[in-house]
């Protein structure tokens, strides 16, 4: 029952968005749950809202259950996925930048290093790497992400490749301003405490500072985009007077609620113009 109102939250939203024409549509990752049928069939509901159609992978879409015929979690990374995209008719973003009129778009699902952990939590580290705390909870990327890589080599992983997608972008003389989506939070700003244990130790499998470092490192107006939290936050970004604006945004979006930020480009950034929040 469950998953038919989250299915009929996701059509409602992808209703609302043709109304509306957008150019360029771009989703912030957990597409589907280890079913790359189900991820094709979300897509698809977008099929037709934009000429350029984005997304890049969340942790949710890495999980390999041993249904449908997954493979490990790294070769759905690396391969299932972008086939799954492709199907559906989708630019898979992260490895594969894009420059339009001016803006970049580069992606990253990103990780986790449990930097952004509550320091009042008091958690040992074996808690964080278990991803089980006896007697609170656990965080199911224990459970279905399936690999040999640490949380660390696998950040590492995505920030090697988001950088390279950086330096090829800002290569381009076209490049006025970048648009960086990520699935993980790269800026602690973006993490919501609060104080009872099981929320203080998911914050842990929220992101890493270090996907904020490198977006700080480029020298025009950029737009940091994640998803994964559910927890809708807008922060400017602090950094020395006179360089170019960074603003960071989680977009939102819950099981029950589903939400589209509508942004318009400029010579100096970005400008949010709407949220759209459906929920059934």
């Amino acid at each position: 029952f469950r998953r038919v109102l989250f299915r009929s939250a996701t059509r409602l939203l992808a209703e609302s968005l043709a109304q509306i024409e957008p150019d360029i549509l771009i989703i912030a990752g957990d597409v589907a749950v280890a079913d790359p049928r189900k991820l094709v069939e979300c897509l698809e509901l977008f099929n037709d809202i934009a000429h350029h159609r984005m997304v890049i992978p969340g942790n949710h879409d890495l999980w390999s259950t041993g249904r449908h015929g997954a493979a490990d979690s790294y070769a759905i990374y690396q391969r299932l996925f972008t086939r799954s995209v492709e199907i559906a008719g989708f630019h898979r973003l992260d490895g594969t930048p894009l420059v339009l009129d001016g803006t970049a778009f580069v992606g990253s699902i990103g990780w986790y290093d449990y930097q952004f952990a509550d320091d009042d939590a008091d958690i040992a580290r074996k808690y964080y790497e278990r991803k089980i705390l006896p007697g609170v909870g656990r965080w199911n990327d224990g459970r279905f992400i399936r690999w040999e890589h640490s949380d660390e080599d696998f950040l590492e992983l995505t920030l090697q490749r988001l950088r390279g997608d950086l330096d090829a972008v800002r290569s381009s003389s076209d490049a006025e301003r970048i648009l960086a989506i990520t699935h993980h939070l790269p800026f602690q700003e973006l993490v919501v405490r609060r104080k009872f244990a099981a929320w203080m130790f998911h914050n842990a499998y929220m992101g890493s500072p270090r996907i904020g470092d490198l977006l700080r490192e480029q020298d025009v107006p950029l737009l940091a985009v994640s998803g994964h939290s559910h927890q809708r936050r807008s922060f400017p970004i602090d950094r020395q007077p006179g360089e170019a604006t960074l603003t960071a945004t989680n977009v939102g979006s819950t099981y029950h609620v589903k939400r589209a930020l509508v942004y318009r480009s400029a010579d100096d950034g970005f400008t949010e113009l709407d949220s759209i929040e459906v929920r059934k």
